[in-house]
């Protein structure tokens, strides 16, 4: 049952993602400034258009 759960949540997370392999992100969602999440007290942000040219790893997560 297990298995068959992963697989689904894995092909939904696929049927509405955004981007695929091989698209350009636009150049409005690279200018776009985001707010660290932690540290909590960090006033400082991030945009994708600083690392333009890089490969980065995102890590988003969440505990419930």
């Amino acid at each position: 049952m297990y298995k068959y759960t992963l697989s689904i949540v894995f092909f939904i997370t696929f049927l509405f993602s955004g981007y695929s392999v091989g698209d350009a992100i636009s150049t409005d969602h690279q200018n776009m400034e985001f707010d660290y999440c932690y540290p909590s007290d960090s006033t400082s942000t991030f945009s994708l258009s600083k690392y333009l040219g890089n490969i980065i790893m995102i890590e988003m997560t969440a505990s419930w």
